[in-house]
């Protein structure tokens, strides 16, 4: 019996042999495209698709392109059906022009394409049937067209924190040669520069976007203000996003003198009052220091009741949070002796 089960064993290893050989040979007809999968862009703009092939045999040239838009296979006719945006022959005369599309590609590895004019009906998919001597092969590009210009984002960590370099970004799913378009940075309504910036547009296999980069410092000032990134064409502002910056910082104190005095005559009254300009987060309690030294006061104000010689010195508040121990000014108090009465 074991020749019948090694008949049984070839005749098992063949078939899935064969389904191996003809899963590779399968997979080696395949054309390979890269490209994003999506584009996106608004009425009266254009969109850029960077695109390249590669054909199963080497030797292949692409003889001709047809563009569809929203294809459908009939099964009829064995053929592809949908609005033909392009259609026409591929040779070494690129780039190629038929109504909106233009092809900026070649017969052997470059499918790029750029479309022009663009409507919000233009949402969908492009076909593109590539077809060589004997081979041909349909990609698939989608299309997002919004009726007016989308708004960038913005990237940013989501807490900043007081006198450390952060790179702050500003993104927009958009590039396209023939539609210059700028990333300009405003802060609290003004025009905002930093030295470190960038810009750059990107229109790869792998993204079509344009950016901006910026370095820069907060400071406490900058906290609760507004970052705006605006998208301009032609002085124009088309969209913009906007937020509102998140500053960690200590607590920013300032000391008031009442009556408004910083020297005084020796038996008069003196009130110190700590205001905390800026918290964030929350600082917990005042404490005040005189020359150095940490008084038992933990209130707000501080109050010199008939004040002596000995009460003058310099004086400060301080207070802490998450973020470290914030101090104020020192304020420097001075008590003057009434003369002796003769």
């Amino acid at each position: 019996r074991a020749p019948h089960y090694l008949g049984a064993w070839l005749s098992r290893c063949l078939g899935i042999c064969s389904i191996l050989k003809y899963l590779a040979f399968s997979d080696s007809n395949k054309w390979i495209f890269e490209h994003p999968a999506t584009f996106y862009a608004w009425e009266g703009a254009c969109v850029w698709i960077p695109c390249t092939y590669r054909i199963p045999k080497t030797d292949a040239k692409v003889e001709r392109l047809v563009v569809f838009h929203n294809p459908e296979y009939n099964e009829t006719t064995k053929r592809y059906v949908g609005t033909v945006l392009y259609n026409n022959t591929v040779n070494r005369k690129s780039p190629s022009q038929q109504g909106r599309v233009r092809f900026l590609g070649d017969s052997k590895s470059n499918c790029t394409l750029s479309m022009e004019s663009l409507y919000i009906n233009d949402s969908g998919q492009l076909g593109l049937r590539m077809m060589t001597k004997d081979d041909k092969w349909m990609d698939h590009v989608n299309l997002s067209i919004s009726k007016s210009p989308f708004p960038p984002r913005i990237q940013i960590p989501p807490e900043l924190q007081e006198s450390q370099t952060v790179t702050v970004t500003c993104l927009l799913n958009f590039t396209c040669f023939g539609y210059d378009i700028e990333l300009r940075w405003v802060l609290e309504g003004l025009p905002f520069t930093p030295a470190s910036s960038t810009i750059s547009s990107s229109p790869t296999t792998q993204n079509v976007s344009t950016k901006s980069q910026i370095d820069f410092k907060p400071e406490w000032t900058h906290h609760g203000k507004n970052l705006t990134c605006q998208v301009w064409h032609s002085a124009e502002v088309l969209s913009e996003e906007t937020v509102q910056l998140n500053v960690k910082h200590t607590p920013k104190l300032e000391i008031k003198v009442f009556p408004n005095e910083t020297t005084v005559m020796e038996g008069a009254s003196v009130t110190m009052m700590c205001q905390v300009t800026s918290s964030n987060p929350e600082h917990g309690t005042v404490s005040w220091l005189k020359d150095g030294t940490l008084l038992g006061e933990k209130q707000l104000s501080l109050t010199l009741s008939s004040v002596t010689k000995d009460s003058g010195g310099k004086y400060r508040c301080q207070a802490s949070n998450d973020i470290g121990l914030g101090m104020s000014e020192e304020v420097a108090l001075k008590v003057l002796c009434e003369p002796p009465r003769s």
